[in-house]
């Protein structure tokens, strides 16, 4: 933020502010701002700041000034900052304080403080003109209040006129290629052609005859779905795609619907690729020979990080390699699932007992077509099922892939680390060191931990005390992130009572094999008339080798034993007795040691009792298709083998097993073909560097289908136009947002107040209080014996923050003591149980701090990749143990919140980590961009379109618009902004 004064609101009866000084002479504590009443209430508070919304939301809009000769000359002004309360630098009083931004079409942007009894916007230093031209003084307002022009300097910035969109340019008609049924053909057309006419202007009408409403956003780049729209609860906007400026058909979910009379060649959905890259462990759930029983209470293993391609690309899905974990049901031989789960419509699952998607803790690195942020680096997501396929869960608000929050029973997931956020949409990662592209070793770990206690409800539906828990290992994160809330697993047995006990909260858990899923990539297909084969083309795929050609996938798998963190845990939560006491005394040790890593040496102990297996695995032959249908349909590509082989290398005298690709080397004869030679056909597939100076090898990109054979190829008739022609690029989607969701059944809440969207209010008093530092053995914050001290601390620093991340998108967060973290919200668990667990949490944040090894280090001293640093928090001051960041929205860059202030506690717990596990400071991340350092001058010219007056207007008086005095009683500023719209809504 700058150092420009902060604005406030005035009272509604009168003045309170001093003339502004000059620029140079402006301090936050020089200009006299709106203090609250001492005695002020919520809704006297809810009217000041719905004033004050109001207010700013005036000034908001487009303006430019004419004629307009560069970018410096148009800009918009929007609210940077939600309105908060702040105490006063000089008298201590809380006041109510905002901010707007300037930003110009060249790019350049800064703050604007309103001083309302002047009627000017006073600009940070961010300025580029500030010495000499550092106000926009309104010069006349709408009958309605809003700002229709303001003088900046000599220059006169007037409101801008919306055009009505020109709907025509998206009227016609639209296929799905290849067209597999009459959904993927139809029409968009008109309904009526003004937007001042109720309902919607455009409708969607496919062959088959079914038909929904439109709603055009052609400003975003959309038309969103609307009455009608049998996938509602799936896909919600058709999202428009361009060619040089003119749109050529859209993206709905994952298909491209292009114009009637698109000449180019059409990019077909889905069927570039699909199958897997895969390998095989030993399983229990198959009765395969090999297996050892008895370590089943965890697994850990190493993936390789790469850009796998160049641009983020649309209607796109590779999962790069990861697992998948199912609980042992070996010995169970009835149905997992009923006909309520989605998956006992799989037939061919059933001989099985359904046993491998009754439920899974899935996820792990790749690109998905629900992907709303893309970049050219993969993610990181979690992933799992608990009722058959019924619905998938991500993050703790938020399904695989969606954007509407999880309410209730849905919520599986919760927040566990003080130190790391977990975005919705995935983590993301950041080059390392010098390079300019991300690349390294990702550690994952799964592991059973009794954090909460076994329960057994009313009718008999019993809960297992295995929380799941996921460890991560970066070059600058180790240790737990979430963990999987143990009820999610019983929740099906409530309703089908076979299964009562047969979840993953109490049963072991078996690891599924390891695999790439190719799940939807698109294609270009074209003819070649002469020879009457077909071609296609598929996205470049990058793969990073070592000397040897080598790309590692997956490495260092691991099994634990319920000896090696269960049931040591267990047996320390015991004897700690009351764990909110035990916590409460300074330096105890109520946790053992997190470290597993020595139990993976134990794989190889001889004569002495293991707690780890190292399994054996096997390479899978190829088995990728190519072609229209589902996964399972469309011939195999042949070929792949004489280019690029799966392969199992052993390392660490066979104690460590290595999952890759072998592409074999590049002799220097080689360097310029760089190919390989498929039944006599030379196909390019390697380049020799990277942009880094990195070796890597290019997947077969043009392959050729001659009766019915497909084949890699390096030889594409021109005809076909294929080398021509580029993929469709993946653009931004639909935010994560908490508040999209009905208040009145609304989960995600901190109680006793709701953190649905813009956080105005602080969490509950009890929030602002370091359990650990309180005294008051068996209270809980929040209870009575707390809420006087609690009522006296400053909440504000606990959010909300915001944090950019490397895929451009924006997290909102809000810091929140872990046991009211919304996703526990639902759980109908008794004070003591909370108070336990509060206790458990607040001990794993004090002892098992980041800086500190969890997971075993990868054989062979391969590096670590980077997490995106944006993730990595502190928690505030007085919250360093038991309080954890909850992520409210990640979305396109709105700019409401400030980053948090840097308030690290102490080098255990606020330290990020070099790959030798020395602590560094970790990087902070602005969200405030710089103005360029040359900058057009303004023209002295005055234009002879302006209609600025001589002198500034009165100032504008909002309330004026409405009898009462009052504008709002609103209990949120965004409840502010949507009643300040509908008012100056024609």
């Amino acid at each position: 933020m700058s150092e420009s004064p902060v604005p406030v609101a005035p009272t509604h009866g009168g003045n309170a502010s001093k003339a502004c000084k000059t620029p140079d002479e402006n301090t936050a504590g020089e200009i006299e701002r709106q203090e609250l009443p001492e005695d002020a209430n919520s809704d006297s508070t809810d009217a000041a700041a719905a004033d004050l919304a109001f207010k700013l939301i005036l000034f908001t809009g487009r303006y430019h000034r004419l004629p307009v000769e560069n970018g410096w000359h148009e800009g918009t002004i929007s609210i940077a900052q939600n309105i908060s309360e702040v105490s006063d630098d000089n008298s201590g009083a809380q006041v109510l304080a905002s901010e707007l931004r300037w930003e110009n079409d060249a790019g350049a942007s800064w703050n604007l403080i309103p001083d309302f009894d002047r009627d000017v916007l006073i600009t940070s230093s961010e300025n580029p003109y500030y010495e000499t031209q550092n106000e926009f003084v309104v010069t006349t307002r709408k009958d309605n209040g809003e700002v229709a022009s303001f003088r900046f300097g000599r220059d006169e910035f007037t409101a801008q006129t919306p055009t009505p969109p020109d709907l025509s340019v998206v009227v016609g008609n639209y296929q799905r290629l290849p067209i597999d049924n009459d959904y993927h053909v139809g029409s968009i057309t008109y309904t009526h052609r003004d937007e001042a006419t109720e309902g919607a202007p455009l409708r969607w009408t496919n062959k088959a005859g079914v038909s929904w409403d439109l709603h055009p956003d052609l400003s975003n780049g959309i038309l969103k779905a609307g009455q009608g729209n049998p996938y509602a609860g799936k896909y919600h906007a058709f999202h428009l795609r361009k060619v040089n400026g003119k749109i050529v058909g859209f993206m709905f979910g994952s298909d491209f619907f292009a114009c009637e009379g698109y000449e180019a060649v059409p990019q077909l959905s889905a069927g570039g690729l699909k199958g897997y890259i895969s390998m095989r462990v030993p399983r229990n759930d198959l009765g395969e020979a090999g297996y050892e029983h008895g370590f089943e209470y965890g697994v850990s293993f190493y993936v390789g990080v790469w850009s796998l391609i160049d641009e983020p690309i649309a209607s796109f899905q590779i999962g790069l390699p990861s697992t998948w974990v199912i609980p042992d049901n070996a010995d169970f031989c009835e149905p997992l699932v009923d006909a309520s789960c989605m998956a006992h419509a799989w037939k061919d699952r059933a001989p099985n007992f359904y046993r491998n998607v009754f439920q899974t803790m899935e996820g792990g690195l790749g690109y998905w077509c629900s992907t709303q942020f893309g970049s050219t680096a993969p993610k990181y997501r979690i992933n799992g099922t608990s009722n058959g396929y019924n619905h998938e869960i991500s993050s703790p608000a938020f399904g695989f892939g969606s954007v509407k929050p999880l309410v209730g029973d849905e919520i599986g997931l919760a927040y566990l680390s003080n130190r790391l956020l977990v975005p919705p949409d995935g983590f993301t990662f950041a080059p390392s060191g010098d390079q300019n592209d991300v690349r390294g070793l990702l550690g994952n770990a799964w592991m059973a931990l009794p954090l909460t206690t076994p329960k057994t409800s009313a009718d008999g539906v019993a809960t297992g005390d295995h929380c799941w828990t996921l460890f991560l290992r970066s070059s600058n994160f180790r240790g737990p992130v979430v963990f999987w809330i143990p009820e999610v697993w019983s929740t099906l047995s409530k309703t089908y009572k076979t299964i009562n006990g047969r979840g993953l909260d109490s049963r072991p858990g078996n690891m599924g094999s390891g695999a790439m899923e190719i799940n939807t990539v698109p294609y270009l297909e074209a003819l070649d008339t002469d020879s009457g084969a077909t071609f296609t083309r598929i996205p470049k795929l990058n793969f990073p080798v070592d000397e040897n050609g080598i790309t590692v996938l997956m490495r260092d798998v691991t099994m634990y034993s319920r000896s090696v963190l269960y049931d040591t845990m267990k047996a320390a939560l015991s004897h700690a007795g009351d764990v909110t006491s035990a916590v409460a005394v300074p330096g105890a040790n109520v946790l053992p040691g997190g470290y597993f890593g020595a139990a993976a040496m134990s794989a190889w102990a001889e004569g002495a009792e293991r707690h780890a297996w190292v399994p054996p695995i096997t390479s899978n032959p190829w088995s990728l298709r190519q072609g229209r249908g589902g996964r399972g349909e469309g011939p195999f590509i042949k070929g792949l083998d004489k280019v690029v082989k799966p392969v199992v290398l052993c390392e660490n005298d066979n104690k460590s097993y290595v999952f890759a690709l072998d592409w074999g080397t590049l002799s220097d004869a080689d360097a310029d073909a760089h190919s390989a030679m498929v039944d006599d056909t030379c196909v390019a597939v390697n380049e020799k560097i990277d942009k880094n100076n990195r070796a890597i090898r290019v997947f077969p990109q043009y392959f050729k289908n001659a009766d019915g054979l497909v084949m890699p190829t390096a030889t594409v008739p021109k005809s076909t136009a294929l080398t021509d022609q580029s993929f469709l690029e993946q653009q931004p989607g639909t935010a994560y947002d908490v508040s999209k969701i009905d208040a009145a059944s609304c989960t995600w809440r901190c109680e006793p107040t709701c953190i649905c969207g813009a956080l105005t209010a602080p969490p509950s008093a009890g929030d602002a209080v370091d359990t650990a530092a309180v005294d008051v053995p068996g209270e809980m914050p929040g209870d009575t014996a707390l809420a006087s001290a609690a009522t006296e601390t400053s909440t504000s620093h606990l959010g909300p923050f915001s944090v950019l991340l490397t895929d451009g998108s924006e997290l909102e967060y809000t810091w929140c003591r872990f046991i009211d973290q919304p996703a526990l919200q639902h759980l109908d668990w008794p004070a003591e149980e909370r108070q336990r667990l509060q206790g458990v949490v607040e001990a794993m944040h004090r002892e098992w701090t980041m800086d500190q090894e969890f997971m075993p280090a990868p054989h062979g001293g391969a590096p670590l990749v980077d997490l995106d640093p944006a993730q990595i928090v502190t928690p505030p001051e007085g919250c360093a143990h038991g309080f954890v960041p909850v992520v409210t929205r990640q979305g396109t860059p709105l700019h409401r919140y400030p980053s948090q202030p840097d308030s690290r506690q102490d080098p255990g717990t606020a330290a990020a980590l070099t790959d030798d596990g020395a602590t560094t400071a970790t990087p902070s991340v602005s969200t405030t961009n710089q103005p360029s350092s040359t900058v057009p001058a303004t023209s002295t010219t005055p234009s002879t379109e302006r209609t600025a007056t001589v002198e500034p207007a009165a100032p504008f008086d909002p309330s004026e618009l409405l009898d009462g005095g009052l504008l709002f009683r609103s209990s949120s500023y965004q409840d502010a902004l949507e009643q300040a719209r509908a008012v100056l809504s024609p």
